[in-house]
């Protein structure tokens, strides 16, 4: 009987270190059952042996049972307490304990097998007390940004939404205090009491626009979601919800992905600095969805002055092809810059050929091919490639990796690389080592949900200060007055479509236009001293002013460069009526012609020098956006980061 409490007590302190390493409630549930029919069948085994009965476990259990039932047959407990034998009390205590809990662990183990219904029931018990965070789908990406909006929102409910054949982390969802069942976003019922968002980011994006097709009749019936945020690629989906009237209901976000990663290159990483005199040599290698937007962002993003020169080669096994299928969306978008698309296989003799024949060598590549292991193999080619044969110019070579562990395992090769390969006194070499990874998802996401969210609130202030200053005709003090004492929400409701107006392309262009005119533009958690930030921004404005006519037709130059590579096409001026200047439906704009600007304010009913008196109008904004920003960022993120610029050194 001693023995028995031995084992029993050992048992049980090896149940507290399993519930201490894995905190579940249904894990609990399980142990503890199992625990507690296990020490019960142990502590019966000193019954039979004193009887010395033939023991089977059926038959211990079967015994254990009926005295749960205080069958008198075999009261086990009272056989110990009418003996003088070592702790009976005890074990007649411990025993009674165990045949409560037995019963009462046997109902809650067996509902614990069912834990995906458990998950619903739980869902159904809370969501009307809880703000809730759902995701139409289990994977690599919504694992990512269900464990960045833990952090953000510890107290939301989230739940993710999965089939079968799913394969899931548990220890990952337990850590979240996420739910998992399956179902459909648009089957859920809420009580509309609390906040509720949907995330339809499945790798299939025609499941991301049914989902949200089906959310929308329940939008319009009642208030069954408050914000839906879907990812898209082209422009036909957002085409499809433009239409729908449920805005005061549901609130539509987009996500899109490729944007994502390619504004992190390219803010990270600008094209003004791969200039070598003057011109930008751009290499793109892989014209998959990430290649493609990339080949579309750099074409207007390489305007970074005036006379500038820019050679783009593309690179694919299918080059010829996509090319055409740019074309076909926006036929003037490989106007402003010389390009060159070769069907290549990487892999080839025919590649390390083709590359011995280009006129220009390469001061910016990107690499972003389907497989990453071909990516980095491409890039430690490439690499090795450039510093036989490059000159004084620095070869950055960028590599789209989407894991950290790989960008871990391509740095720690460059560090190798850097130690043991190259020459020492080889300052070539050196040069053409520099490569960095972009395109990582739990780094974009956390831009998206706002840790990092410079472009997009610049991208707002920029829009109210266009509507503010310029569309109602305020004077500047007077509208940025006006902005500050807006709330946030009224901030963001003014940019639904921030893509296709020029706020997008001027708040991408802001560092390259700064940069035009001498200044670096930074992030940074802290801003300068009061007395330095006045002195530097009255500098700017003077600069501003002595570059004015230089910095309106970069401006010009950018954004119709942008417009061309969004599918715009001219509009001829014969075309032109009274207010009418752009086309929407059918991309036509009459400034992506090279007309004169004063007669076309002319025919469309404005004063003569509209066009460009809004342009610099919208130029000389730039030093009161940045204070705008700085003055605003807070109510948008309390981590985000302030705008610090400075005069670069010649």
């Amino acid at each position: 009987m001693v023995l028995s409490l031995v084992i029993v007590g050992l048992l049980f302190i090896l149940v507290v270190i399993l519930l201490i390493r894995e905190k579940s409630f249904l894990f609990t549930i399980r142990v503890i059952g199992v625990y507690v029919w296990v020490s019960l069948t142990i502590m019966v085994i000193p019954y039979f042996i004193v009887f010395e009965t033939s023991f089977y476990l059926f038959e211990a259990v079967l015994h254990t049972m009926r005295s749960m039932l205080l069958n008198n047959d075999s009261t086990i407990a009272n056989y110990f307490a009418n003996r003088d034998v070592p702790y009976a009390l005890s074990y007649t205590v411990l025993l009674y304990i165990f045949y409560v809990l037995a019963p009462i662990f046997t109902l809650l183990f067996s509902i614990s097998l069912f834990e995906k219904y458990l998950n619903k029931v739980i869902y159904w018990l809370f969501r009307s007390f809880k703000d809730s965070i759902v995701f139409s789908e289990y994977n690599h990406k919504t694992l990512y940004l269900g464990e960045l909006l833990r952090d953000k929102y510890p107290h939301k409910l989230i739940v993710y939404l999965t089939d079968e054949s799913s394969d899931i982390d548990y220890g990952l969802i337990k850590k979240m205090k996420a739910l998992v069942f399956d179902g459909k976003v648009h089957t859920l019922k809420h009580s509309m009491r609390k906040n509720r968002s949907a995330y339809l980011l499945s790798d299939n994006e025609l499941n991301n626009i049914k989902d949200g097709m089906a959310i929308v009749p329940k939008a319009k019936k009642k208030s069954f979601y408050h914000d839906m945020y879907l990812v898209y690629r082209g422009e036909a989906p957002k085409l499809m919800f433009k239409f729908i009237d449920v805005k005061d209901k549901l609130n539509v976000h987009w996500i899109e992905e490729e944007r994502m990663v390619v504004e992190e290159l390219l803010l990270k990483s600008p094209l003004y600095n791969a200039l070598n005199n003057n011109t930008l040599n751009l290499m793109i290698v892989g014209l998959g969805n990430i290649g493609e937007e990339l080949l579309k962002r750099v074409i207007y993003q390489s305007n970074v002055g005036l006379d500038t020169t820019v050679h783009i080669t593309a690179i694919d096994l299918y080059a010829t092809k996509v090319k055409q299928k740019i074309l076909h969306g926006a036929p003037l978008a490989f106007e402003s810059v010389d390009i060159e698309f070769l069907d290549l296989d990487v892999t080839s003799y025919s590649f390390d050929e083709a590359l011995k024949k280009l006129k220009h060598i390469p001061t910016y590549i990107v690499i972003a091919l389907t497989q990453q292991q071909m990516s980095i193999e491409t890039a430690i080619f490439l690499r090795r490639f450039y510093a036989k044969i490059a000159d004084d110019s620095t070869v950055k070579i960028h590599v789209a990796i989407d894991d950290t562990k790989t960008e871990d395992l391509l740095n720690n090769l460059k560090e190798a690389d850097n130690s043991e390969e190259l020459d020492p006194n080889n300052k070539v070499a050196e040069r053409v080592l520099e490569f960095e990874t972009f395109g990582i998802y739990k780094e974009n996401y956390k831009r998206y949900i706002g840790e990092e969210i410079h472009n997009k609130v610049l991208c707002y202030l920029t829009n109210a200060i266009y509507n503010e200053y310029i569309k109602n005709d305020k004077d500047v003090e007077t509208a940025i007055k006006d902005i500050k004492a807006m709330s946030k929400d009224k901030i963001a409701g003014m940019s639904n479509d921030l893509d296709i107006k020029k706020t997008r392309p001027f708040v991408i262009h802001l560092a390259t236009k700064l940069n035009a005119i001498g200044y670096e533009m930074k992030f940074n958690k802290t801003l300068p001293e009061a007395g330095e930030i006045a002195s530097t921004d009255k500098q700017l404005r003077d600069d501003i002013e002595s570059n004015l006519k230089m910095l309106t037709a970069l401006d010009g130059k950018l954004w119709q460069a942008f417009k061309k590579c969004e599918g715009y096409t001219p509009l001829d001026l014969e075309e032109t009526a009274p207010n009418k200047y752009e086309i929407p439906i059918t991309k036509e704009h009459a400034r992506i012609n090279l007309f004169d600007t004063q007669e076309l304010a002319e025919r469309v009913g404005k004063p003569k020098n509209f066009f460009i008196d809004r342009d610099q109008k919208s130029i000389r904004t730039i030093p009161d956006l940045i204070q705008l920003y700085n003055d605003k960022i807070k109510e948008f993120d309390k981590n985000a980061k302030y705008i610090v610029i400075a005069k670069k050194d010649k």
